[in-house]
This record gives C-alpha cells, structure tokens and sequence, in this order.
C-alpha cells in the first residue's frame, strides 16, 4: 500500500508524461536552483495558536472569589488580593460584570495574553463554572504573518508563461514534510496584510 507521500509523487509524476513536458520529473534538484537533498520546507509559524512561556500557566491561574456586594467583590490570585469593581483588573484578570446567574452572583473576568486569552465566570460557592478560551490576545501584537521560504522557492505568477521545470512543486513534494497550508503559503505573499486569527 502506498503512502500519502509516495502517492502525490506517483501522481505528479503520471500527470508529467501526459503533458506536453515529460521532462518535467526528470530535472535534477540543482538544475532549478535546489539542494541536492529535500530539506524541511518553509512554513508560517501558526503564532496565533501559540502560547509564550508562562501564559499558559497565567490563564489557568484565574481568581477566587468572596465578598460580593454592593457593585464589588475580593479576589486573590495566589498570595495577591484585591477589592475590585467592574473595570479593575489583579493580575492580568479584568473583572468584566457582577451577574445573577440561575440566582447566583457570578464573576466574569477576562485576561489577554500575546496572542491568546480567557473569560472566566466564578462563584464563591463553586469556583470556576467556565473558562472559555479566546482565540485572539493582544490587538497590538496582530501583524502580517511571518513567512520563511527558503532556498528562493516562491509561487507567483508570471506576467508571460515560459515553460520550465515547476521548481515550486517539485521543492513541496521532494520535501521531508507532506504539502500543508503551512509550508505551502509560505512560499506565497501576503495577500492582504491581515491573518484570520478568530
């Protein structure tokens, strides 16, 4: 049985013979400016799934609660404790609301961390009832996603076509890695300058 690899190179190959360049596989590597030897290729780091050291820690230490009345509340976090009202932030936690759930005072709060966040509903009986990922962190930190293509492979598109060897494909599927959104676009431009993180 073949592997998905063995099977996109067969394939590309089966697709040479029928077009008008059956020469196409039988370029060598270093004629289209390649390594001799597949490397890993280029890919956009997916930041925005990415947690930076001690942000995870940092969302999973969210704040217990006491003392609620009249508009506010005390929270500690480890050894800090603070009074807080809507708007006040202890470590990073913003306390959003004071609610009534069910007919129970319910803390929301929130915390950004680079590129990641929370919301987190607590009770003084029961503690945490949800904590609900963000999939978005700092606005400031959004930026044009990095990309890395190596050894000068980029996809464009030509004004004219030449004919040639398609160096771009046969540096993905030469790689060491299966083609994927992530090494794939990497040898592309930003098309517009944003990256759809939520």
């Amino acid at each position: 049985m073949l592997e998905r690899r063995d099977f996109l190179k067969v394939l590309a190959l089966v697709g040479a013979d029928f077009s008008f360049h059956s020469a196409l596989g039988s370029v060598p590597r270093t004629a289209v400016g390649l390594p001799d030897k597949p490397e890993p290729p280029g890919r956009i780091p997916n930041e925005y799934s990415l947690l930076l050291p001690g942000e995870k820690e940092g969302l999973a230490a969210v704040p217990v609660i006491s003392g609620i009345g009249n508009g506010a509340l005390t929270a500690t976090i480890g050894t800090n404790r603070a009074t807080l009202r809507p708007g006040d932030a202890l470590e990073g936690w913003r306390l959003i609301t004071i609610v009534g759930i069910n007919g129970v005072a319910t803390a929301v709060f929130e915390k950004h961390v680079t590129h990641r966040g929370a919301i987190v509903y607590v009770t003084e009986q029961r503690g945490v009832i949800a904590l609900i990922p963000k999939y978005i962190g700092s606005l400031s930190k959004i930026r044009p996603r990095p990309i890395n293509p190596p050894h000068g492979v980029k996809l464009i598109r030509p004004a004219h076509y030449v004919p040639g060897p398609d160096t771009a494909g046969k540096y993905l599927l030469d790689s060491q890695e299966d083609p994927s959104y992530e090494n794939v676009a990497a040898l592309g431009a930003e098309y517009i300058g944003w990256t759809l993180v939520a």
